[in-house]
């Protein structure tokens, strides 16, 4: 993935969060079958557990510090991102706001398929921004 700034550290932070997520879930396999018991296979497995969760907690905050470190945001390229994807990620709250309103789910979604849009792909891809929700806005009963 060329794409990708650091592929390698990334994935393997994703890897070592997928095994903390499961190792989690090791000491609880041990009590559910003992039933509280306490044997010494429990508190030998929980310690195992625990050390290395925490080695993998700290393994993953070293590869974040080291992947982040440098980092530079372009706040002008965050804000033409973000109005980008904004009229994709409202449509649900204007449509609930309507829907509150006392208009129903169909004739919220009838007047967002017939309202004149930029198809996602071809809007994402030049990152303009969309105006639909101006048009759509006066054609719901927000008000």
């Amino acid at each position: 993935m060329p794409y990708k700034r650091n592929p390698m550290r990334c994935e393997r932070i994703c890897a070592l969060s997928r095994y903390l997520m499961v190792d989690v879930l090791n000491p609880s396999f041990t009590t559910g079958t003992q039933w509280f018991e306490r044997t010494l296979d429990d508190s030998a497995n929980k310690r195992v557990a625990m050390a290395e969760g925490f080695l993998a907690t700290d393994a993953i905050l070293n590869i974040m510090l080291n992947v982040t470190d440098g980092i530079v945001v372009y706040p002008k390229v965050v804000r033409s991102r973000l109005m980008a994807e904004l009229p994709f990620m409202a449509s649900e709250n204007i449509m609930m706001q309507a829907v509150e309103r006392a208009a129903t789910v169909r004739s919220c979604t009838s007047v967002c398929a017939s309202t004149p849009s930029p198809p996602a792909s071809r809007s994402r891809k030049r990152a303009c921004p969309t105006i639909w929700w101006t048009v759509l806005l006066p054609t719901l009963p927000l008000a």
